[in-house]
């Protein structure tokens, strides 16, 4: 009902004002008083309301969209068509003009329209939360990882593919083990001031070594 309330003040505004100037002020008057009854409606005569979400006004919308366009016809009518100043024009010139001047008053409502169609990014991002929410919570949807299942009693195998018979290569890890033992008694076996230059040669070599 206050959607059908505020749809009928919409289209008197829309469809007369260009008859009637003084009727948006009217109309902005008496949505100020009905707006100030339906607070101190809800706040004092009736108990807490339950808040519910939506997703737009429903049919209300294309209800507003026509009288818009309706209203660009009708207005375009009343002054080109009806009133004094242009009853010196020949009534072909004011048909033309008319259909003119109503073609453009719509193509500019339907462009604003389109523009403004859109949502903020923040409302984009909330509505992305609420979605994911609904989808973990309400609809149990499991994650991504949570489908991959993994046996933890499995043993790792190591799959070895030939390479350059020229490097060295280690077929397991015992065996990278088992160097880096050798290399590291070597170092321990060095004279002190050799200690650089063997690090560098097993660091070179050792770089030569894949798994």
């Amino acid at each position: 009902s206050a959607y059908m309330a505020a749809s009928t003040s919409f289209g008197y505004v829309s469809l007369f004002s260009a008859a009637a100037p003084i009727t948006p002020l009217y109309a902005a008057l008496t949505e100020a008083v009905l707006v100030r009854l339906e607070g101190l409606k809800f706040l004092t005569g009736y108990r807490r309301i339950e808040p519910r979400g939506a997703q737009d006004i429903g049919r209300f919308e294309g209800f507003i969209a026509l009288q818009g366009i309706l209203s660009a016809v009708t207005s375009a009518a009343i002054v080109i068509l009806l009133s004094p100043p242009f009853d010196s024009t020949d009534l072909a010139y004011r048909r033309y003009a008319f259909v003119i001047s109503a073609a453009i008053a719509i193509i500019v409502q339907l462009v604003i329209r389109a523009i403004g169609s859109g949502t903020d990014e923040d409302i984009d991002t909330q509505l992305k939360r609420q979605d994911f929410i609904v989808d973990k919570v309400i609809n149990k949807v499991i994650d991504d990882d949570e489908l991959i299942k993994l046996d933890s009693k499995a043993e790792p195998t190591f799959d070895i593919e030939d390479k350059d018979p020229s490097n060295r290569y280690y077929n397991n890890l015992s065996e990278v083990i088992a160097d880096s033992r050798i290399r590291a008694h070597k170092r321990r076996r060095r004279p002190k001031h050799d200690h650089h230059r063997g690090d560098e040669e097993d660091y070179a070599s050792f770089s030569t070594t894949q798994v």
